[in-house]
């Protein structure tokens, strides 16, 4: 006989159900302790096959109650500034330091990321208190799972910079955030590489782009530019559809008439990718075709309400008309200067770049 069951022993024979509850205050104690629980498994013939224990640490001071908001995303885009919430409640007369941090991160490589008007942590003191973080974009990596903890410590000095000593907090809450990933590995096949402004039919197919299985349907937009890639012409709205034809406008002079054709693939998060692909697309060789071209696809684009084929035809014949002599100067000359290429004022470069002023390339 091994005698009487020790105390603080939870014993209720076999117990086949996956949890059991502890009434409050089963464990009361005079001063703080720690049980450890185990789970013991036996198969169906009774032999003993396996174990696993927990620790849990019973206190005589009131524990901080703490929570954290969940977000409504599954993943996290990158690019989207992330804003967690917490939430800290105190007994009266309680104060504490209630701070966040990251598995992934130390706590000042967190600080850096974070929005300068939000700290990292608070003094709370008695009642609730709300506690956030604020993330700033691009901050995060993609496919990273990044698990923030949120601590509370009771006292009034931030544990973390207390020299040579980092006390056990209080209360801990967690939260995990997957962050998404972009569409990747696509490529943008255009037929021919290089044709005439408004006469030259370009086709246009993407394939090949690869993303997380619950991230589908991608969608897709084609759209190109000159000479500044906030100025696009649109060729394809954003759709599942993954080709088009189209005529295109001219690039300019002064670049070889390079034409810069443009693939966005967006995914169900509202992640995208971004390919391009370089084209040359040279004047009409007969200008006097110019209007001919013109009233042909207007009419087809108004017979057939094509909104995009009306957007390539303005655009197209705008360019064409628009177009300067640039033949003696160059991007690499314009670019020196702090200017966009020549290309709507004859032998002259174009605006400042983005960032420069006048005064700032004199």
């Amino acid at each position: 006989s091994y005698g009487t069951p020790c105390g603080n022993f939870i014993n209720e024979y076999y117990i086949t159900q996956s949890a059991i509850v502890i009434p409050a205050g089963a464990m009361q104690t005079d001063d703080d302790k720690t049980y450890q629980f185990s789970v013991f498994v036996t198969d169906l013939t009774g032999g003993f096959t396996d174990t696993v224990s927990t620790d849990i640490s019973v206190v005589m001071r009131e524990i901080p109650k703490l929570s954290v908001q969940t977000l409504k995303a599954k993943k996290v885009n990158p690019s989207e500034r992330v804003v967690l919430s917490g939430q800290v409640e105190l007994p009266v007369g309680a104060s504490a330091w209630v701070e966040w941090s990251c598995d992934l991160l130390s706590n000042s490589g967190l600080e850096t990321k974070l929005a300068s008007s939000v700290p990292r942590g608070v003094l709370a003191t008695a009642g609730t208190s709300v506690v956030s973080l604020v993330i700033n974009r691009d901050e995060l990596q993609p496919k990273m799972t990044y698990t923030f903890f949120l601590k509370a410590t009771y006292g009034d000095e931030q544990p973390s910079t207390i020299p040579g000593f980092i006390p056990d907090p209080d209360a801990v809450a967690e939260m995990s955030i997957l962050m998404n990933s972009a569409p990747t590995k696509g490529v943008l096949v255009v037929e021919p590489m290089y044709g005439e402004a408004m006469a030259t039919q370009f086709s246009f197919t993407t394939h090949g782009w690869e993303d997380d299985a619950d991230d589908y349907p991608i969608k897709y937009k084609i759209e190109y530019y000159t000479i500044d890639v906030s100025e696009t012409t649109l060729i394809k709205p954003m759709s599942d559809l993954t080709f088009i034809t189209s005529f295109l406008g001219q690039g300019v002079e002064s670049t070889n008439f390079t034409v810069v054709c443009i693939v966005t693939a967006q995914d169900v998060l509202l992640s995208q990718g971004t390919i391009y692909q370089d084209l040359q697309v040279v004047p009409l060789i007969d200008k006097t075709q110019l209007n001919a071209v013109m009233e042909t696809q207007l009419d087809a684009a108004l017979e057939t309400v094509d909104n995009e084929l009306l957007t390539q035809v303005v655009s197209g014949v705008t360019t064409s008309i628009n177009t300067a002599d640039c033949s003696e100067r160059t991007s690499e000359e314009c670019a020196n200067l702090g200017r966009a290429p020549c290309s709507t004022t004859k032998q002259t470069c174009g605006a400042c770049l983005s960032g420069l002023d006048r005064k700032s390339v004199v």
